[in-house]
C-alpha cells in the first residue's frame, strides 16, 4: 500500500472511532516519514550523493498531513454521530408504534372455536390419581390424538410397522379397544372360537399396541398369562364365555385410563362377571346384539332349556344315541314341523299316543 492510501485508511479509521484524528495518526504518520527517508537515504547512497529530506524539521510532514485532513476527519466523526443518533431515533419510534399495536390487537384464537380455559369441566374436576404406566400411555395417547392421520402416516412411513389391518390402525393409536373378530376375519372365513384362534388376534393386536406404546410390553405379558390360565381352568365347552369375558375388560380398559392389564385383581373381579355362573353378565352372548339371550339348551331326557346352547338341533339325540347331560346342542324333534321334545327316532310312536321318556311335553 502506498503512503497516500495508508493516510486515507487511518483518516476513516479514527473517524470512525470517534478520535481527535491529528493527536492519533501522527505517530503513524512519523513511521511513514522515516520509512520515506530511509528509502530515499539509500537511493542517495547508492547514487553517491546528497538527498533534499525536504523541507522543514522531522516529522513536520506528518504535521501537515495531519492538519490537512484533520478538518475532514473531524466533519466526518460529526457526520457519523449524527446519523447514530437519527438511526437510534427511528427504532425508538418503531418499538413504540409496536407497542401501541400489540396493545390493541385482538388475541388469535384456534379456527375449532374451543376455549380451554372456559371449559366447563374444569370447576370441581377432582384430581385422580394415575399409576406411572397409565400415565405413560395416556400422554402418548393425547400426543396421538392431536393428529392422527399424521401419527398414522408417519408409523407407517418408518416400514417397521408389524403386519396388521391397516384400517384398525387409527384404533391402536387412539388407544380404542379392537374387535378380534376384524382381526381374524381378515385372515380367516370365520369368526373366534376357541383358545388357539384368541391366541391367534392376540398376538397380531400384541405386536400392534406395542409398537405405538413400547412400555406396554411388559402389561400385556402379565394380561397373555392372566387369560391363558383362565381359558386352562374353563371348560371347552365354555371357552366362549373366555372370549367374551377378554372383549369386556379391554372395552373397560379403553374407557377407563385408570384400569392397566396388568391388574391381576382388577382383571379378576371383571372377568367373574362372564365366567362364573353367579357372573352379572353371565346372560350375554357376545354374538348376539345387546339385550338379548343366546338361543337354549334343553335337558337330555325333559327338553328343558340351558343357557350356552349352540342353537343346533342334536342329531345323536334324534337318533336316541346321546346320553350327554352337558350336550350343547338342542334336544328335540327334528322331524319337519314338529319340534317337539321327543327324538325323531320316536317320533311316529308318540303320535300315536305312546312314547318313551323324553317324549311330548
Amino acid at each position: 500500500m502506498d503512503k497516500p492510501s495508508a493516510i486515507a485508511a487511518l483518516v476513516l479509521q479514527f473517524g470512525l472511532a470517534k478520535q481527535h484524528i491529528a493527536s492519533g495518526i501522527g505517530p503513524y504518520i512519523e513511521q511513514l516519514d522515516e520509512h520515506e527517508r530511509a528509502c530515499a537515504a539509500a537511493a542517495t547512497a547508492a547514487n553517491g550523493g546528497a538527498a533534499q529530506t525536504g523541507a522543514g524539521a522531522p516529522g513536520a510532514g506528518a504535521a501537515r498531513v495531519a492538519d490537512a485532513v484533520s478538518g475532514n476527519g473531524d466533519q466526518l466523526a460529526a457526520q457519523s454521530a449524527q446519523t447514530s443518533k437519527r438511526q437510534r431515533a427511528a427504532l425508538d419510534a418503531a418499538e413504540d408504534s409496536d407497542d401501541d399495536e400489540d396493545a390493541t390487537r385482538p388475541v388469535k384464537r384456534s379456527n375449532s372455536g374451543y376455549d380451554p380455559d372456559a371449559a366447563a369441566f374444569l370447576v370441581g374436576l377432582r384430581r385422580r390419581h394415575l399409576s406411572a404406566l397409565a400415565q405413560r400411555t395416556l400422554a402418548a395417547q393425547t400426543n396421538y390424538l392431536a393428529d392422527l392421520k399424521r401419527a398414522k402416516r408417519d408409523l407407517l412411513a418408518t416400514g417397521s410397522a408389524p403386519s396388521f389391518p391397516l384400517e384398525l390402525w387409527d384404533d391402536i393409536l387412539a388407544n380404542r379397544a379392537i374387535d378380534f373378530d376384524k382381526i381374524f376375519t381378515a385372515s380367516f372365513s370365520h369368526r373366534i372360537e376357541d383358545l388357539a384362534d384368541w391366541l391367534f388376534c392376540f398376538h397380531r393386536w400384541n405386536e400392534a399396541v406395542c409398537t405405538a406404546f413400547p412400555f406396554r410390553r411388559d402389561e400385556l405379558i402379565v394380561y397373555l398369562e392372566f387369560f391363558t390360565d383362565l381359558f386352562n381352568s374353563i371348560h371347552k365347552s365354555h371357552h366362549s364365555r373366555v372370549i367374551q369375558a377378554d372383549a369386556a375388560i379391554r372395552n373397560a380398559a379403553s374407557s377407563d385410563p385408570g384400569i392397566t392389564l396388568c391388574d391381576k385383581e382388577r382383571l379378576s373381579v371383571l372377568a367373574m362377571r362372564h365366567v362364573s355362573p353367579w357372573g352379572a353378565d353371565i346372560s350375554a352372548s357376545r354374538s348376539e346384539p345387546a339385550g338379548r339371550r343366546p338361543p337354549s339348551r334343553p335337558n337330555r331326557l325333559t327338553g328343558q332349556s340351558r343357557a350356552g346352547s349352540s342353537g343346533e338341533i342334536c342329531k345323536n339325540y334324534n337318533r336316541g344315541v346321546c346320553q350327554r347331560d352337558d350336550c350343547r346342542h338342542i334336544h328335540r324333534c327334528n322331524r319337519s314341523g314338529c319340534n317337539e321334545s321327543h327324538p325323531a327316532i320316536d317320533h311316529e310312536t308318540t303320535q300315536g299316543g305312546g312314547g318313551r321318556a323324553g317324549g311330548r311335553k
